[in-house]
């Protein structure tokens, strides 16, 4: 009999998840699956430890009985109950995840994966049912040479493979206390101020995301995107910050996840330039024109200027026939500045309203939600 079954809910779909029995002397060659109240059943494959069982109603409790099949016959049913549902647009503030400043880990597996487990396992504890989730693990600047990051602020080196790590770590940890109908997005950040290029950001994609998104696979409700925080006041110049973009695009299906501020750009009118020879038509590309259906845009909100600001580099686009820009919601540092006592932001809440309200005042940048909210932290 399968073990472990749960039962992981959306809208108009349950996903199931099992561990095989074990089958030594007859191995398995698939399963049924029956779905009550109907008493429909479907096989699966035997190499399978997870289902999809859609065209479901939501609001209505379905049993699942998971059946192992081999060549002596059909084994003893296994049973879980779930209930889809449709977790409902947020046009409200949205509950607040923690994010992270990670510069707590030192390359030692042993001691980091203890240390990402309980961080994981206390911020899913934190997300309530009925909201979706976004969390950005900012780790810092990319040291292509060495193949590895420099830590957020620091000058502390950790190797890509200890980073992927302890992301998986910090999933498993997140699993642990992942309540129903709260799904997350896990963003895995690097900036534009040390190593910047095409080849970075293919590596990002395929050394850092990929590892840790198909880890992630195992985990129903969670999905995992990689990030960058890209602003006109960091070391790297605009065409390299596009081409960082480009390379990770390219190099990967995962979503991105843009994270970054609008330093110098205009509170009151479109196509402006910004600081450093940027523009409001570079911001608009990398903050979701260069890939719309992949971006989400977690633009920083830590002053009541920067919400104006994202409104008109969103109408920078649409004013040349580009799509809007896709606001998630706000990421501010009201926690962190709290922790250094050298930085000022405003609390998301606050930032969420203001957001909300600059891109709701004109019918070219209105969305119909804006799903997420999250504050950093320094760990």
């Amino acid at each position: 009999m399968p073990t472990d079954l749960t039962s992981w809910p959306g809208s108009k779909q349950v996903t199931l998840s099992w561990t095989a029995p074990r089958s030594d002397n007859a191995p398995i060659t698939g399963y049924y699956i029956t779905v009550y109240p109907g008493g429909k059943s479907a096989p699966v494959s035997g190499a399978a430890t997870s289902v999809v069982a859609t065209g479901l109603t939501n609001g209505v409790h379905y049993t699942f009985a998971l059946r192992a099949i081999n060549s002596l016959g059909v084994g003893s049913a296994a049973s879980v109950i779930g209930l889809p549902t449709n977790i409902p647009p947020q046009t409200t503030p949205a509950p607040v995840s923690t994010s992270h400043y990670i510069r707590n880990i030192t390359g030692n597996l042993t001691t980091d994966a203890a240390l990402m487990r309980s961080m994981g396992a206390n911020d899913a504890a934190h997300n309530p049912s009925g909201h979706s989730y976004l969390i950005l693990l900012q780790i810092g600047g990319q040291d292509q040479a060495d193949q590895g990051v420099l830590l957020s602020a620091t000058a502390r080196y950790v190797t890509y493979s200890a980073v992927v790590s302890a992301m998986k770590a910090y999933l498993d940890g997140y699993h642990t206390m992942q309540k129903p109908y709260a799904p997350l997005i896990l963003a895995v950040g690097t900036n534009n101020d040390v190593d910047v290029s095409a080849s970075a950001g293919v590596t990002w994609a395929r050394t850092i995301v990929s590892p840790i998104a198909g880890y992630a696979t195992r985990y129903p409700g969670i999905t995992v995107a990689g990030a960058n925080d890209m602003e006109p006041g960091f070391s790297a110049s605009v065409g390299a910050t596009r081409s960082w973009l480009s390379g990770y695009l390219s190099a990967t299906s995962a979503r991105f996840v843009f994270n970054g501020s609008a330093d110098g750009c205009s509170t009151a009118r479109a196509g402006a330039v910004c600081n450093n020879g940027w523009s409001m038509a570079d911001l608009q590309w990398l903050s979701g024109g260069a890939a719309p259906s992949r971006t989400i845009s977690l633009p920083q909100i830590y002053n009541y200027a920067m919400p104006l600001q994202w409104k008109y580099i969103s109408l920078t686009g649409t004013n040349a026939g580009r799509p809007r820009i896709n606001f998630g919601g706000p990421l501010t540092e009201y926690t962190a500045c709290a922790q250094a006592r050298s930085c000022g932001s405003i609390g998301n809440v606050d930032a969420w309203n203001r957001l909300w309200a600059a891109i709701s005042s004109t019918p070219a940048t209105r969305q119909t939600q804006l799903p997420h909210g999250t504050d950093l932290r320094i760990n």
